[in-house]
């Protein structure tokens, strides 16, 4: 069964880990033959790769389950992987999927069904292969943030309104069957689809074996992040590259991420040449060689890691990269084409211990006429006792700017940042932790003062004490729903720290865990239980704390030296009438939430319908009310909260209706999240500040 309620969600997410088999339901069909998956718990996370056999029989199918899609709902799966033994994506499949990413459809699959894929917002594209021959009724409904769709093979008989409320573009190979059928682009077009395009943004050329196929030419308007597809028409694509006179995706200066598949072997000469905003490029653990010229003038490059599978780099290929700050070898010293980093100012790290790097002829290939500076890896690596995982157990404190942590290490995944592994790195700006890390250590990042800006994956379900204590240049900071407590001192002293994102997986904040920084409001969810002594004291500039459940435990000292700061809570949640609530040592001005929220005739989400005029300051409307997301400001909501100087919505709201904010004549600042699609034209009427 599925665990629905939020009630229960906190405790589920103590045992939060990657998902996995254990988490889903098989249900064999009358024959006993075959089986399908029917259900998901909501507490799956992260990737899962579905199984093809259970049991020694085959998985055939995706649901559908009791009343509801196999994984609709388990909001916190990031990326799905189908195998190639399944043959049905059913009804309501992935339905609310809103956190899913990718999914890899196997070119096994003929038929999709209705509403499969409905409010999956993360999707940035999805491919069809060709083996598909029939999608269902409004089966990609509401993929507002799909950006692509492409399909691989002939035409599938589509039902109606199948991607309604979805602005992708969709591409196709006209050269295929069943495209040019008025029938097929009246069902594409109808309603609000998507733009419809008779070209994929990718062009794929065979090889003369017929085994193989490689990514030769790109349309010079391809934007945004691209995932290269691993298979093209049921072959593996293995190479990048070239096409004619030019590389495959030379000049496409509007592309921004490009992931490379682990079928990929070889990029080949010019593949990437002034692409001039790619700013992130995945290289797997697949490609051995790199060509010339191969990323020549990609200036928005901040950092690359090259993976150990990498034995050649030929001549020039990142010449004219200026602003890379880093370059990462995980393996060996490959071989070395002529200046190779040319023109690139970047830090070369490599670990010593690796062979080849002490070669003269390697040092001199690297360090030739204007090439980047030389350095062993900034970063220590510790052997777990079996053998199998690294941990990152020191960093040089010499270490500055840019730092991309990498997912291996002599081939094995980096796990963990161990205790106090980046303690006092003073230099460092900015580090990106890799999807492969699942705990970090306490004191692990601790007085890193110049540390501006750390990007924590949903793969880490552990953070040790104090873990950022004394970053002083942190100015923001979200934590992954991955993560259940937030332990003690966690942000201490993070003076610059003005804003926070608490998830619904949190349970506890602990001691001291946000003294002393720069927090101007904050919102604590209704799965929060106790709070610890002096957790949110000395925050001088704090205004508002906007409880959204249940009074929790509080400990001493909560908010001493906070200031004038409100608090806000719903006088309607129990617990707060309680003498020992009201009376937490040097607890600041407390008052009950000043806005009212309205259920929806499904009782699935509010609106918030009206706000006390009287209300000042700061305000963050919540995200959740009674454990339902709040979607909408209802009309008139704020009119004539004249003393309201900043509002922040949360990005579960899709829209702002009539008068929403009319005549807040002191509102000098609102937030808007990128999940909103309407907004009135009154919405913000007479706001003359």
């Amino acid at each position: 069964m599925k665990f629905k309620g939020l009630l229960i969600l906190p405790f589920l997410a103590t045992f939060l880990q990657a998902a996995s088999e254990a988490d889903l339901t098989f249900t064999l069909n009358d024959a006993g033959t075959e089986y399908s998956v029917t259900d998901c718990l909501t507490s799956a996370s992260g990737s899962l790769e579905i199984p093809s056999t259970y049991i020694g029989l085959p998985v055939t199918s995706i649901g559908p389950g009791n009343y509801e899609g196999a994984f609709e709902g388990c909001n916190s799966l990031t990326n799905v992987t189908i195998p190639n033994s399944v043959t049905s994506i059913e009804v309501y499949s992935f339905r609310y999927c809103t956190r899913l990413e990718s999914i890899t459809i196997p070119d096994s699959v003929t038929s999709i069904g209705y509403n499969a894929f409905r409010y999956c917002t993360s999707l940035a594209s999805v491919t069809i292969p060709d083996s598909v021959t029939s999608i269902a009724t409004l089966a990609f409904e509401d993929c507002y943030n799909t950006t692509s769709i492409i399909f691989e093979g002939d035409a599938p008989t589509f039902g109606t309104d199948v991607f309604w409320n979805t602005t992708a573009t969709i591409y196709y190979d006209s050269s295929n069957s069943g495209w040019s059928d008025t029938s097929t682009l009246r069902a594409l077009r109808e309603y609000q689809n998507p733009t419809v395009d008779t070209y994929s943004p990718m062009t794929f050329t065979l090889n003369d074996a017929g085994t193989e196929y490689s990514v030769t030419d790109c349309l010079t308007s391809a934007s945004g992040s691209l995932e290269i597809p691993s298979t093209y028409i049921g072959l593996p694509v293995t190479s990048i590259g070239p096409g004619n006179y030019e590389g495959a995706f030379e000049g496409c200066n509007s592309l921004t991420n490009v992931t490379i598949p682990n079928s990929v072997t070889s990029i080949e000469v010019y593949s990437f040449r002034y692409c001039t905003r790619l700013e992130s490029i995945t290289i797997p653990d697949s490609v051995t060689s790199i060509g010339y010229n191969a990323f020549r003038y990609c200036t928005s490059l901040a950092s690359v890691t090259i993976p150990d599978s990498v034995t050649s780099i030929a001549t020039l290929a990142f010449e004219d990269c200026y602003n890379t700050t880093s370059i990462i070898f995980e393996g060996d010293a490959p071989t070395f084409g002529t200046d190779v980093f040319w023109n690139t100012t970047a830090t070369i790290y490599y670990d010593s211990s690796n062979s080849g790097w002490s070669d003269t002829s390697t040092l001199r290939a690297l360090r030739e006429y204007q090439n980047p500076t030389v350095d062993t890896i900034p970063i220590s690596f510790t052997l777990n006792g079996d053998s199998t995982e690294y941990s990152v157990s020191d960093c040089d404190t010499t270490a500055s700017g840019s730092l991309n942590i990498p997912s291996t290490y002599n081939g094995l995944p980096v796990t963990s940042i161990g205790d106090s592994a980046f303690n006092s790195c003073t230099s460092l700006a900015s580090i990106t932790i890799p999807e492969s890390v699942t705990l970090i250590g306490s004191r692990a990042f601790r007085a890193c003062t110049s540390l501006a800006s750390i990007t924590i994956p949903e793969s880490v379900s552990s953070i040790g004490d104090s873990a950022f204590s004394g970053c002083t240049s942190l100015t923001s900071i979200t934590i992954p729903e991955s993560v259940t407590s937030i332990g003690s001192g966690y942000f201490y002293n993070c003076t610059s720290l003005t804003s926070i994102t608490i998830p619904e997986s949190v349970t506890s904040i602990d001691r001291y865990a946000f003294n002393n920084t720069g927090l101007t409001s904050i919102t604590i969810p209704d799965s929060i239980t106790s709070i610890g002594n002096a957790a949110l004291a000395y925050c001088t500039s704090l205004n508002s704390v906007t409880f959204e459940g249940d009074a929790p435990t509080f400990g001493t000292d909560v908010f001493a030296g906070s200031g004038s700061v409100t608090i806000y809570y719903d006088s309607s949640n129990s617990g707060w009438s309680n003498t020992s609530t009201s009376t937490v040592a040097e607890k600041p001005a407390v008052d009950t939430i000043p806005i009212s929220f309205t259920l929806n005739g499904d009782s699935t989400e509010y609106s918030v319908s009206d706000c006390d005029t009287t209300a000042s300051g700061s305000l963050n409307i919540p995200s959740t009310y009674n454990g339902l997301p709040v979607t909408s400001i209802g009309d008139e909501a704020f009119q004539y909260c004249s003393n309201l100087s900043s509002v922040s919505i949360p990005e579960t709201v899709t829209s702002i209706t009539d008068f929403a904010f009319a005549d807040c004549s002191d509102l000098t600042s609102i937030t808007i999240p990128d999940s909103v699609t309407s907004i009135a034209l009154s919405a913000f009427e007479e706001c003359s500040s």
